[in-house]
């Protein structure tokens, strides 16, 4: 078995985790995806499980992540 096939059934997991996700939001927000951060989280993801974190990335998905988080916060409390 090579390795593209060992990846093979966890890409397809997560795709289809990340879509139905983005179903579900686009059917209960009434048409508006919040599936926005998965590229993000999953960077992340991926960099922490193969030991690959570097903290000075750290900064750039902070940067993309943060507010993400503030205005769904605000929203939410809205």
């Amino acid at each position: 078995m090579n390795v593209a096939t060992e990846y093979r059934a966890g890409v397809f997991a997560l795709t289809g985790i990340c879509g139905l996700i983005d179903v579900a939001c686009f059917v209960a927000i009434g048409g508006v995806f919040a599936e926005l951060m998965t590229g993000n989280l999953l960077l992340v993801g991926i960099s922490i499980g193969t030991r690959q974190f570097d903290p000075s990335t750290a900064a750039l998905y902070a940067s993309a992540i943060v507010p993400f988080l503030l205005g769904a916060f605000a929203a939410g409390r809205l």
